[in-house]
């Protein structure tokens, strides 16, 4: 089966971006009135706001009650949750900030500017100390340190000038994991992994790793339970392309990686946070062409394993350019269909059970559950 993958997930949605960035809203939002105990926040990523869907209701709110919207910064990208705090941020690329809202009643708190053209693409925050967190900066090659309890940057951190366009950022037990696609006019050089010991507001460079010209890692997930770290590799930014992957690593007691596997599952995918099935030990990856793969994870002898490839994906939509979010609750999952702003909701065989028109350019989506 072949596709036209003319983009990346990314690709598409950066250009897309600069196309709107004159558009940028005034950053006024209303409050929410219902107590939702269960949900599924959405960023909009074209109209600029955030959405969420009450799980119990079986409902998706674009606005407040007083029907004002919630409203992010320019090219939103990634939602963050602080149990610390009660608070949801969203990372805005092209705004170069973060916008903080109460998540209870989503109400916009304050909004942190990190600095200019810097385009912070991901945030992770420090479980050990609540104090800070981190953020890569895609065009500054930059890691972002902040302090959440004063909204300043504690320190910009340089990445090794042969390592560009970082990506996903990611704490772990005292470490701060990034993954970096090394983009260079159209094309992608070594990208790989960086590993940096984390000591509060101080990063200290541990190990570098690179993996072969235009793997295109843009994500990666880190499997705690068998001290393992997949680096999902989107491939190159061509038609036809149909050469994602995912490189399996094993983590060391001192936090660095070593490389273990490859897993050929074609397309061109992208791991999102909330897309592990953890009963039964499946991934979903969201791929650019509007289909879902998926792979197991190890579970005592069984090595990973690729379950749906892109020959035989889970489920596609034909008419669907970009599946840009993934999530699982109860059993189903949930999907961003950028190109037709709808959620779709698919059970674990693929089978389409509905459509929900969402916001302009449905992406990332967070899963929330009270304790």
């Amino acid at each position: 089966m072949s596709r036209k993958n003319t983009f990346t997930s990314a690709a598409v949605l950066f250009l897309t971006f600069l196309l709107c960035i004159g558009c940028d809203p005034q950053l006024t939002s209303g409050l929410r009135e219902q107590d939702v105990s269960r949900e599924i926040f959405v960023i909009n990523s074209l109209a600029q706001t955030i959405s969420y869907y009450d799980i119990d209701r079986q409902q998706l709110y674009n606005r407040s009650a007083d029907g004002m919207p919630f409203t992010v910064g320019t090219a939103p990208n990634q939602l963050i949750y602080d149990d610390t705090r009660d608070y949801l941020y969203c990372v805005n690329s092209l705004s170069n900030s973060i916008s903080i809202f109460d998540q209870g009643t989503l109400e916009m708190l304050d909004e942190f500017y990190l600095g200019p053209s810097i385009n912070p693409w991901s945030m992770t925050l420090n479980d050990d100390d609540s104090t800070y967190a981190y953020v890569s900066a895609y065009v500054g090659d930059t890691i972002e340190i902040i302090d959440l309890d004063t909204l300043e940057t504690v320190e910009s951190v340089s990445i090794p000038s042969d390592a560009s366009n970082p990506e996903q950022i990611e704490y772990h037990e005292g470490h701060v994991y990034l993954s970096y696609v090394n983009y260079d006019d159209g094309d992608f050089l070594e990208g790989g992994i960086l590993v940096y010991t984390a000591e509060g507001g101080s990063l200290s460079l541990l190990q570098q790793l690179k993996v072969h010209e235009q793997a295109n890692p843009q994500s990666f997930f880190i499997d705690e339970n068998n001290s393992q770290l997949h680096l999902i590799c989107t491939g190159v930014n061509e038609s036809e392309a149909d050469d994602g992957t995912v490189e399996i690593f094993s983590m060391k007691d001192d936090g660095s990686v070593e490389y273990r596997d490859t897993l050929e599952i074609g397309g061109s995918p992208t791991f999102f946070p909330y897309a592990i099935d953890y009963d039964d030990s499946i991934i979903y990856l969201a791929n650019t062409g509007g289909y879902l793969t998926s792979y197991s994870l190890q579970n005592g002898e069984r090595e990973p394993a690729v379950v749906h490839d892109s020959s035989s994906p889970l489920f596609e939509d034909a008419d669907e350019s970009l599946f840009a979010g993934v999530a699982i609750y109860d059993d189903k999952i949930m999907i961003s269909a950028f190109s037709s702003d709808e959620l779709l909701i698919i059970d674990e065989e693929g089978e389409l059970l509905n459509e929900i028109s969402s916001g302009d350019g449905p992406h990332y989506l967070l899963v929330q559950e009270d304790d």
